[in-house]
């Protein structure tokens, strides 16, 4: 009686077969396990390596939150480790529960899904800088954890809508949800609508504001009829630019400077926003010693229609206040209602400008004087003047499309050589900077002016419109030495919704069963066919 062959022995067919299934499905095993492997290390930050393709870096961090980012990396403490961390950055928002309202539901997840992006964002960026160990991640639930509340009782009480916490030895920060979504009012009086998402911003600011140990001071100028911080007018108030100054961690104050002996030495920055009355010539020496004996910093916002006080300083300094009106008459340049557009821009931009002519901001006033560098000034090889930005340039030949009108108290205006106009482009804001010297060849800022020939682009009826906060933010970081902290603007918040009927789903519905089945019965088919062979 023959001996029946075994299973697993390759001299009978059904063992053949069977350790041909087998060999299969330990391909197909090693490679699901080859797939989810690969995918799982790729999920972690140490093993994977990004590239932005959004040219417009409305979805990344920003190249001005990386470079910050680096620079605290730099002066973390040498103390700092994973245990020990220097920052500490918690997320205190929960997803919505159960019970939450539907409405309210659907805005806490969506803020929730922003910040996890986000996070992960920072998490990334933070293991690119020299010491990855300087700022720990964490999520924590403040109700069930206890041991985070105590650790937290000698900062206060901590506001109800706390989304993030950032904590750097002593010092606390914290993030409500609503600094970190920008609303636009909704139509006909209805409820606000979310516009975007501030999370990037207002985590660095948060973090500037722990890990600085003294913020600089913005002083507005006052006692000439300037525009006042404190006032929520649109037309004279400044309230807008001063809260947004205040988010980026400087503190606002007035200052009349005919009450003082000098400048305050804890000033960062002296601001003139437009005043009404000519400034005293005492005045003008104070804020002269400032800039040249202290290497001082001022934004001055000077409109047409009224004299500065400030021609000598403005001179010692390369420039030129011109008491003209700039005329535009360029479609492009000219907005329905009635305000200035301005968008164009020297072939060497100035970092104060340099996210305007990259997104297309136009710098949006009501009206402009010229402000131009003085070449009648004395030559000074310290001072660099550069124009910041222009009117519009004349199209062929006839009369130009904008300039600078002489006698703009008498219109109609027109453009007239012998009367003194000045022909576009105009300049219209200008920066003047010194060298305080040179150390190992790298040169010393000295002091910083720049001056912009409008007085109302930083009021709250115009501070949002166009890339006017972009633009004063970016000055006064630049004026500031903080030159890598410039704006950062809010990430568009894209919501995907899909619109169909009944029919319609039950039509997509069949298109992903038959296309899937007709597959699988074709490779039945196939299978059957190869038997049969």
């Amino acid at each position: 009686m023959s001996k029946k062959p075994s299973l697993f022995s390759l001299k009978d067919f059904r063992g053949v077969r069977f350790l041909g299934r087998l060999n299969r499905l330990a391909q197909a095993l090693l490679a699901l396990a080859l797939l989810f492997g690969l995918n799982y290390l790729a999920s972690l930050p140490t093993y994977y390596k990004r590239w932005d393709l959004d040219f417009e870096n409305r979805h990344g961090i920003w190249p001005e939150t990386r470079a910050q980012l680096n620079e605290l990396a730099k002066k973390a403490p040498e103390s700092t480790s994973a245990e020990n961390p220097w920052v500490r950055l918690i997320v205190t928002l929960q997803p919505p529960t159960a019970g939450t309202p539907p409405e309210q539901a659907s805005a806490v997840a969506l803020l929730h899904k922003q910040i996890s992006r986000l996070v992960d964002d920072f998490k990334y960026e933070a293991l690119q800088t020299r010491r990855p160990d300087w700022i720990r991640f964490e999520t924590a639930d403040l109700v069930k954890n206890t041991r985070l509340n105590r650790e937290l009782e000698k900062f206060g009480t901590l506001p109800t809508n706390t989304a993030i916490i950032v904590l750097c030895d002593n010092n606390c920060r914290t993030i409500s949800s609503d600094e970190l979504l920008k609303l636009r009012p909704g139509e006909r009086g209805s409820e606000p609508m979310i516009d975007g998402f501030r999370g990037e911003e207002a985590i660095m600011s948060a973090i500037l504001s722990v890990t600085d140990g003294v913020s600089p001071i913005a002083y507005f100028l006052t006692g000439n009829g300037e525009l006042s911080i404190d006032s929520s007018n649109r037309g004279y108030g400044l309230s807008s630019f001063a809260q947004a100054l205040r988010t980026r961690h400087i503190r606002t104050q007035t200052l009349e400077l005919s009450l003082l002996p000098d400048v305050p030495a804890d000033a960062s920055l002296v601001i003139i926003a437009d005043p009404r009355i000519p400034i005293s010539s005492q005045t003008e020496e104070k804020l002269s010693r400032y800039l040249r004996e202290r290497n001082g910093r001022i934004l001055a916002m000077i409109g047409p229609g009224t004299e500065g006080g400030l021609e000598n300083l403005f001179f010692d300094w390369g420039l030129t206040l011109q008491d003209v009106f700039v005329v535009e008459n360029s479609p492009q340049c000219l907005l329905s209602d009635g305000n200035y557009a301005v968008r164009n821009f020297p072939g060497k931009i100035h970092k104060t400008a340099e996210i305007l002519a990259a997104l297309n901001l136009p710098i949006i006033a009501s009206q402009f004087r010229s402000v131009e560098e003085d070449l009648g000034a004395k030559e000074d090889r310290t001072r660099t003047v550069t124009p910041l930005f222009f009117s519009s340039y004349s199209q062929g030949g006839g009369l130009p499309t904008s300039w600078g009108e002489r006698d703009y108290r008498t219109p109609p205006y027109k453009f007239d050589v012998i009367r003194g106009d000045i022909d576009g482009p105009v300049p219209l804001g200008v920066a003047s900077e010194r060298t305080a010297g040179t150390r190992l060849g790298v040169s010393i800022p000295g002091g910083r002016l720049v001056v912009i020939g409008s007085g109302d682009i930083a009021t709250n009826a115009l501070f949002e419109d166009g890339g006017n906060k972009p633009f004063l933010l970016n000055t006064v970081n630049w004026l500031i030495d903080r030159d890598v902290m410039m704006n950062i603007p809010p990430r568009p918040i894209s919501e995907f919704r899909l619109k169909a009927t009944p029919p319609d789903l039950a039509h997509v519905g069949w298109n992903f069963v038959f296309f899937p089945a007709g597959l699988a019965l074709f490779g039945l088919l196939v299978s059957y066919w190869r038997k049969r062979i």
